[in-house]
């Protein structure tokens, strides 16, 4: 109120302040959902799932998913017209760093590349990125896997030693 605020925006299912303020003052709210309640471990409601669902689609004007997958866990929510799938999108950062790019170059080289981007969590897949690395270093096949993103640090120990184990070093790669 003491800042002329006219939409509030929250950007996690378990976090409920923004809804809750937004329908105390009358603003419009729109939460932005990126995970899947019944699938995400990480994150802990003070409640059920489903009636966490059912407040996220109350109290907000428009629920906005990240994924088809996302949205999907409202499916027994009325009012599923007030949610819409956007897909997040990666724009193209140019950089003048100059060592960066020659040592991603020494790494890709002639090869393709697949750059997987995000936390290394086991939500997002770090361990299978391996398993798929292995899979196509034994079909001999030129590709390179970057993962970049922020590190857990118990996570990084297994990534690293998997890579180690399965002899990846020259094919797979954290930046």
């Amino acid at each position: 109120k003491n800042n002329s605020i006219d939409i509030i925006h929250t950007n996690s299912s378990v976090i409920l302040e923004g809804a809750l303020a937004a329908n105390q003052t009358g603003k419009l709210h729109f939460w932005h959902i990126h995970e899947n309640l019944f699938h995400n471990k990480e994150l802990n409601s003070v409640m059920p799932i489903t009636l966490n669902l059912r407040i996220i689609n109350e109290l907000s004007e428009k629920i906005i998913c990240v994924s088809k997958y996302t949205a999907s866990q409202f499916h027994n929510i009325p009012r599923t017209e007030d949610i819409e799938v956007i897909y997040n999108g990666v724009e193209e950062i140019k950089q003048d760093n100059e060592k960066v790019n020659v040592e991603i170059e020494n790494i890709i080289g002639d090869s393709y590349s697949i750059l997987i981007i995000g936390n290394m969590l086991k939500e997002k897949g770090f361990e299978e990125l391996i398993e798929s690395a292995r899979l196509i270093k034994d079909k001999k096949l030129n590709i390179k896997f970057l993962w970049a993103g922020h590190s857990v640090k118990q996570n990084n120990k297994k990534f690293i030693s998997k890579i180690k184990d399965y002899y990846l070093d020259d094919s797979v790669f954290y930046l």
